[in-house]
Formats: structure tokens, sequence, C-alpha cells
């Protein structure tokens, strides 16, 4: 987990609000069908709202951008109000999907049933993601009134880095700064820099549209951003990456 000062964290408590502390977890994409749905209300209850899409072919499209663009067609169409995290997509081989749909269906029979009859398009994407792919990006963060923060581009990066214990972008990222002579701090110092690396996005819009936020805010509070156009790639200074379940 990354360590961020007082400081800093007031800075990025809302650029950075879900990206460092999502409230998913990375979806395993499996099998070639999805289906989406979204629930408006109390289950079984003749008050509620059930959409939802039909069994559709994945055809090689990663399942966060699937979602995404499912979240955006309700709330364009539907519900002004719903969020990405609010609706439900699932992938697997057909015959589980079909229980899966069967399944939800039935939890939400009373409900009014809506049945869209939305799917996937890769014109809905602008940057479309690579299935099982996560992104990240990096910024330096500021420490003891620092008016310049050092960023990054959305990068992709392993997704046993993304998971690992031992922060190996952030590493990676803050050693090259130090070589750089952007860090005038130690290496065991580094973190007082609240050098960030959020990657628990398997979305690559969804990444560039917090990295965005993320720098409108730091331009807010009167710090200079400098686009370092580093892209993250393991090397003498990445450390082995640790999984979570080691001890």
């Amino acid at each position: 987990m990354l360590r961020f000062r007082t400081v800093s964290l007031m800075m990025f408590a809302a650029a950075l609000s879900g990206a460092l502390f999502a409230p998913r977890a990375a979806h395993a994409q499996r099998g070639g069908s999805y289906m989406c749905d979204y629930k408006k209300g109390l289950p079984r209850s003749p008050r509620a709202t059930f959409y939802s899409t039909e069994i559709l072919p994945v055809n090689g499209v990663a399942y966060a951008d699937i979602r995404r663009a499912w979240a955006e067609y309700l709330k364009a169409n539907f519900e002004p109000d719903v969020t990405d995290q609010m609706v439900d997509c699932f992938t697997g081989d057909q015959p589980a999907i079909g229980q899966t749909r069967s399944s939800e269906m039935a939890v939400w029979s009373a409900a009014k049933q809506v049945q869209t009859g939305w799917q996937y398009k890769s014109s809905l994407t602008g940057t479309p993601s690579k299935p099982g792919a996560v992104y990240a990006y990096c910024a330096s963060g500021t420490f003891a009134g620092a008016k310049t923060v050092y960023e990054t581009p959305v990068f992709e990066i392993p997704r046993e880095d993304a998971l690992s214990t031992n922060s190996p972008v952030e590493v990676t990222f803050a050693k090259y700064m130090i070589k750089k002579g952007w860090n005038k701090y130690p290496f065991i110092q580094w973190y007082s820099m609240s050098v960030g690396c959020p990657h628990s996005f398997e979305s690559k819009t969804i990444a560039e549209e917090n990295r965005v936020r993320a720098e409108s805010d730091f331009k807010k509070h009167g710090i200079s951003v400098v686009q370092t156009g580093w892209i993250y790639a393991r090397n003498a200074d990445t450390p082995p990456a640790i999984p979570r379940s080691a001890k």
C-alpha cells in the first residue's frame, strides 16, 4: 500500500478516490459470453426495476470496457445517477451465463423488467483496454511545500506487479526520479515525496480520467505539473513482486 503524508493526503483525497482504494477486486474474465444488468430497488419488490441485456459474445473485449459502456448507456437513457460501480456484468461460457441470468431474473421477477436490447460495440470506448490488462500512472506528489509534481502518462503493468505487496511500480518510479535529480531525498525516504502510482484500473479510459482529475486537482492548489513521459518497465531498480498470499 502506498504511503501518503498528511499534506498530500488532503490534496489527493478527491482526485485519487476510487483508484488506490477501488471497491471492486480485479475481475477474472473467463469464457466467451457476457450479460449485464442493473437492479434498482429491493429484490422481489414490484416497485423495483431490473434492466438487462441478452447473453452476448465477448469477442475479445475487456470486461471493464463492457461494464463502463453499459453504465454510460443506462445513465444516458434511464438512470441519470447510475455509476460504473452500481452495475453488474458477468462473463463466462454460455451455459454458465445462462444460469446466472436465470437466477438473477428469478430473484427480480416481481420487478419491472426492462429488456434493453443493448450490446457492446467498440465505438463506445474511446481508448479500448486489453482483456486482463491492468493500467496505472504515477505522480510524485508533494511534501514540505513542494510546488512541482512529476507525472507520467497511463501505462500497462503486469498483474503480478499490481498485486504485489512491495510496490514495485512506485519503487521503480521513485528511483527514476532520484536519478533525474527531481527527488532530493535519499531512497530510504522516497515515500516522503508521496510517490503514488494508482494501479487498480482494468479500464484504460477510467485510468486516464482519474489521471486528468488528479492533475486538475494539483493545479487548483497552485502546483505545477511536469509530464515526464515515463513508462513503467521492470529494470535493475525493480524489486521482485511479492504476492499478497506470501508469508
